[in-house]
């Protein structure tokens, strides 16, 4: 099971485009995942996004959960991944805290600062020459720190830590 959680309420920055995170989900879903994706209700409409992306043939396979869970339930939910692919967010440090494989993407904030606390996570940030800014919204108005990190490197880094985690690859120690 793969759990996206594309919110954040520090402001739409550091939200991942909703058609990368479709691209992952598609993919996954063909290879037989099941997708839920996970935040508050004002995230509904990112995770509607999302969802409106997704082929309809695929669409009975990804759960947009956005606003119907209190936080407990979120945390049962992703205790049930296999992934989590999140923006830094509250829901990306309750996954690292339960040790659930995570891949973090940052944009204009920074992992030196709010890291997540685990050894199963792939953290994803572009070096852009205007970032990270700590802003909520893009001062430059392109956003290339979210938009340039494509669909298709979520899925190797995906690939990766699964076959890290089956055993079947050494680590070397950088997460």
């Amino acid at each position: 099971r793969l759990i996206l959680c594309p919110g954040a309420e520090f402001g739409p920055a550091k939200q991942w485009p909703a058609e990368h995170y479709a691209l992952v989900a598609e993919k996954l879903i063909k290879q037989g995942w099941q997708v839920l994706i996970l935040g508050s209700k004002s995230d509904h409409a990112i995770a509607a996004d999302i969802t409106t992306k997704i082929a309809s043939t695929e669409i009975k396979n990804i759960h947009n959960l956005c606003g119907e869970t209190e936080l407990q339930d979120a945390i049962d939910l992703l205790a049930t991944a296999d992934t989590v692919i999140s923006n830094d967010s509250g829901l990306m440090h309750i996954t690292a805290a339960l040790h659930i494989p995570l891949i973090a993407i940052y944009g204009p904030t920074s992992p030196s600062f709010t890291p997540p606390l685990a050894e199963n996570v792939q953290v994803l940030q572009l070096d852009v020459d205007c970032g990270p800014c700590f802003q909520r919204s893009c001062p430059e108005h392109h956003h290339r720190c979210m938009r340039d990190i494509d669909g298709e490197q979520v899925l190797q880094l995906i690939h990766k830590l699964n076959l890290t985690l089956s055993g079947t690859e050494a680590t070397d120690g950088t997460n």
